[in-house]
């Protein structure tokens, strides 16, 4: 359907999510930076959006 085969389209979207998610952790960094905090601190205060990143 899609064109590619099934190998391919699970290698893809793996490849995907890994890049999300190394998106992900780089601004909690930059966020956890800013704020002069740890990563860890800001999960443990529930701080899962910021308006001003």
């Amino acid at each position: 359907m899609l064109g590619i085969s099934t190998q391919d389209y699970i290698r893809q979207s793996a490849v995907g999510r890994a890049l999300d998610w190394q998106r992900e952790r780089d601004a909690f960094r930059e966020m956890a930076r800013r704020r002069g905090t740890s990563v860890e601190q800001l999960l443990q205060q529930g701080v899962l959006t910021d308006d001003t990143a």
